[in-house]
């Protein structure tokens, strides 16, 4: 004989117990599985927003360096302009 098919299988009265607390432990994992990768997911997406407001501020912080340096040489250009002047 090399295969036996079995139908309607009749288990045991305890048994069914078994079952519905083995799947209840499955539930419970799942459950816990996925809380912890939801955990997870809000804690990538905290990074992702502090990484985010660092680089604004980086490039907020290269804006006004810009700016300070386009004041300082207008400011060096005009007190050169006036120097010119001057000396005329």
């Amino acid at each position: 004989m090399k295969e036996v098919m079995l139908r309607d299988i009749q288990l045991p009265a305890g048994m069914g117990g078994l079952q519905a607390l083995l799947l209840k432990d499955r539930r419970t994992n799942q459950m816990s599985v996925e809380t912890e990768l939801k955990t997870k997911e809000v804690r990538i997406a905290e990074l992702e927003a502090e990484a985010m407001k660092g680089a604004a501020g980086e490039a907020a912080e290269g804006e006004a360096r810009v700016r300070v340096l386009r004041a300082k040489s207008e400011s060096d250009a005009m007190q050169y302009t006036l120097h010119e002047a001057e000396a005329d």
